[in-house]
């Protein structure tokens, strides 16, 4: 499906997709011709030479392919005229969807990418949580809560933040009303490009997931 393909290595190839403007290039690492790759989609003047350090960590769960978006890299830039609005990324991706025939996007983003795959998954729907919230005995909850903060609460103050922070169950027990995504937030040592700073860091946190939902 790609107009050019230009090994580098023996896992490596330089890549070019068709556009009406011109190409898109990308790099691809995995050979895995069978499973849909992951987009690695970097950030704002940069390339997708960003993910040349977290890629090769990330190849055990399939095919990375890490784009120039247009005007960056090897890309083709816009013709005259044509400004570089979020919405032009946006229906890059969506053009790249069709054109592969993919039904869902696997998505790894970076800086500017990562505000723009938020937009995208505005338009996606969220699956229904299927997994009940543990539920606690008040005074257990109270006592697992405040230890939480680092006994930033008592038992009063604790209690205030009850009133809305958790539901009760027909059997007496309560639930936390948190969303569980909140707990999930890996923060790494390194500066705004700690996935090429830090790979390895960053590698380790998102095999989980992918082990998970790729």
């Amino acid at each position: 499906m790609y107009s050019k393909v230009e090994p580098i290595d023996k896992n490596v190839s330089n890549v070019e997709i068709a556009v009406p403007w011109g190409k898109i290039a990308g790099k691809l690492w995995g050979n895995n011709k069978s499973k849909q790759p992951i987009l690695a989609l970097h950030g704002w003047q940069d390339n997708a030479a960003s993910f040349d350090n977290l890629a090769p960590l990330l190849e055990k769960h399939g095919p990375i392919l890490a784009l120039d978006l247009p005007g960056h890299g090897f890309s083709s830039w816009l013709p005259p005229g044509q400004m570089y609005f979020e919405i032009v990324y946006l229906v890059l991706l969506c053009r790249l969807k069709r054109y592969f025939g993919w039904e869902k996007l696997k998505l790894l983003a970076h800086s500017l990418s990562a505000y723009l795959v938020k937009g995208i998954l505005e338009f996606l729907a969220i699956d229904e949580r299927k997994n009940d919230p543990p539920s606690y005995r008040k005074e257990d909850l109270i006592k697992k809560w405040i230890s939480a903060t680092r006994y930033s609460l008592d038992e009063t103050t604790c209690k205030v933040l009850m009133t809305r922070g958790v539901t009760e169950k027909p059997d007496g027990t309560v639930y936390l009303n948190r969303d569980p995504r909140l707990r999930v937030l890996p923060v790494h040592a390194g500066t705004h490009h700690v996935h090429l700073m830090n790979a390895p860091a960053v590698a380790n946190a998102m095999d989980s997931f992918l082990e998970k939902h790729n």
